[in-house]
C-alpha cells in the first residue's frame, strides 16, 4: 500500500458524502498508486458504515469513545497500511490531482509540503508565504518557536508513516491546533 488518507469524522456525516466523491476522483486519477481510505468515526453516537457502501478500499474504524482530532488521526494511523499518509479533515477539499501529485513529487523522501504556492484560474503560481525567506524558514525549529505552525493543516502534508514523531503519537493533546503544531514542531526538530 503506498498511502494511507487518515480522516476522523465527528458528527460529520453531511461532508462524507461530498468527501467521498473527492477522494473518489483522487484515487483515480492516481492509479498507479495503492491508495486506502480509512474514516475514523469519532462519534460513538453516530453510524457512518451505509454511506461508504460500494467503495473500494474505504473503510471504517468506529471508535468505543470520543478520542477527539488528534486521538482519532492516531487511531487511523494504527489500522493504516500505507507507506505515506495523509490526515484529513472531515471538511477539506483536495483539487482532483492533489494526491497524484503529492505521490508523484515525493521520490523516496519523508514528506512534502503541498502547501508552498497554489495556482490562481490563470494557471499561475502564486505563493502561499509573503516572502522568499519566510517560505525558506519553514524548516527552522527556532522559526515554529516564534511565529508558531508553518503547516497550515496536516492535510497540505504526505508524510512517511514510520517518521511521524514518537512525541506526537504518545501525546494527546487537547487544545485544538495544538497538536498540529506539536506534529511539525517535532518533526522538523527531528530532522536537524
Amino acid at each position: 500500500m503506498d498511502l494511507s488518507v487518515i480522516i476522523p469524522i465527528y458528527h460529520g456525516r453531511k461532508y462524507i458524502p461530498s468527501l467521498l466523491k473527492m477522494l473518489d476522483e483522487n484515487i483515480s486519477n492516481a492509479k498507479e498508486y495503492m491508495i486506502e481510505v480509512i474514516l475514523v468515526n469519532d462519534s460513538p453516537d453516530e453510524t457512518i458504515d451505509d454511506l461508504i457502501m460500494g467503495y473500494n478500499n474505504i473503510f471504517v474504524v468506529n471508535n468505543k469513545r470520543n478520542l477527539g482530532i488528534q486521538g482519532a488521526r492516531i487511531q487511523g494511523i494504527k489500522e493504516a497500511h500505507g507507506k505515506y499518509i495523509l490526515m484529513l479533515d472531515q471538511d477539506d477539499e483536495l483539487k482532483e490531482y492533489a494526491i497524484q501529485s503529492q505521490l508523484s513529487k515525493i521520490k523516496g523522501y519523508d514528506a512534502i509540503l503541498a502547501n508552498g504556492y497554489s495556482e490562481d484560474k490563470n494557471n499561475n503560481k502564486v505563493s502561499l508565504y509573503k516572502n522568499k525567506r519566510q517560505k525558506k524558514l519553514v524548516n527552522s525549529f527556532k522559526y515554529y518557536l516564534y511565529y508558531g505552525n508553518m503547516v497550515a493543516s496536516p492535510g497540505m502534508v504526505v508524510i512517511k508513516k514510520d517518521k511521524i514523531p514518537k512525541i506526537w503519537l504518545e501525546n494527546i493533546l487537547t487544545n485544538n491546533g495544538a497538536d498540529d503544531w506539536l506534529l511539525w514542531a517535532s518533526y522538523v526538530k527531528k530532522r536537524l
